[in-house]
């Protein structure tokens, strides 16, 4: 019987550490949210880190996609970006978001559309939706996490929410 419990404890103190790293692991990854979408005259989009560590290799993905279709954005901040951690940032006075805008399509997407106007009209006409992916590393670990939002445009309110 004392071996037998020997095996159990051991059992039991092997899983408990299991599920503390799996919680350090899930909690060691940046917490960004897309804050604000807006589309006049160009596409822009606000990305905040409410983490409690700084969200470093930032990359940002805009699309509309349609039907069969997905018409990709060029973003302006392409490689490398870090955003501070919010706690940080109220304390030094520094912004804790970033803006990303984009001027014109992708060169993959001209193709099926000439501008950006008549994407910018599927998305108000309520045909589509608009997509943005972040991928962002924590600044510690180094661990990634994507995270995905689905957008339309409500017409009434006249701005972006949450499909």
């Amino acid at each position: 019987m004392d071996i037998f419990d020997n095996y159990l404890c051991s059992f039991l103190m092997g899983l408990l550490s299991i599920l503390v790293w799996a919680v350090v692991i899930y909690r060691m990854k940046p917490k960004l949210a897309v804050e604000k979408v807006e589309f006049l005259p160009e596409l822009k989009v606000t990305v905040a880190n409410n983490g409690c560590y700084d969200a470093v290799n930032l990359k940002v993905e805009a699309c509309v996609v349609e039907e069969n279709y997905t018409y990709h954005f060029e973003i302006d901040r392409a490689d490398f970006i870090a955003i501070p951690h919010k706690k940080r940032c109220q304390v030094s006075g520094r912004p804790y978001e970033r803006v990303f805008k984009s001027h014109r399509l992708a060169e993959s997407a001209a193709i099926y559309q000439e501008d950006i106007d008549s994407v910018r009209g599927k998305l108000h006409t309520g045909e589509s939706i608009l997509r943005i992916r972040i991928h962002a590393c924590h600044s510690f670990t180094g661990f990634g996490r994507l995270q995905e939002y689905k957008f339309r445009y409500d017409a009434a309110k006249g701005l972006f929410v949450k499909a």
